[in-house]
């Protein structure tokens, strides 16, 4: 399961090799149909998250309670395929910064937060 945890100014997504191989489909989706929709689960609460992925001119990103919209461009679409197949072929990624996306709607006032591919937490 991915796992997506929310701080001040950064969104983590949890991987582990399943998850990231789910999350590159996700990303192959987008990049074939435009949109893609998943679920995931909230790292702290454990509650499930309605993400969508979505092509767009720009990258922003857009959280609200338990749903979360992230708008890339192609560069940002090929960089999170390139991401992702580093994560599964090593088990993370040397340098798990993404990318850094402004607030979903344009002109809205907002922080940028920066969004990485971290590894789960394991479970004992």
């Amino acid at each position: 399961m991915i796992l997506v945890r929310t701080s001040a100014g950064a969104l983590h997504f949890g991987l582990n090799a399943h998850s990231a191989r789910t999350l590159l489909g996700h990303v192959a989706h987008l990049r074939q149909h435009g949109r893609s929709d998943f679920t995931a689960r909230d790292g702290g609460s454990g509650e499930a998250i309605a993400i969508s992925l979505a092509r767009s001119d720009t990258d922003r990103l857009g959280l609200r309670k338990n749903a979360l919209d992230l708008l890339l461009d192609d560069d940002s679409i090929d960089l999170a395929a390139f991401k992702l197949a580093e994560f599964i072929a090593q088990g993370f990624c040397p340098t798990p910064e993404f990318i850094e996306c402004g607030p979903h709607k344009p002109g809205r006032k907002g922080r940028t937060i920066s969004i990485y591919f971290v590894p789960a937490p394991t479970q004992n």
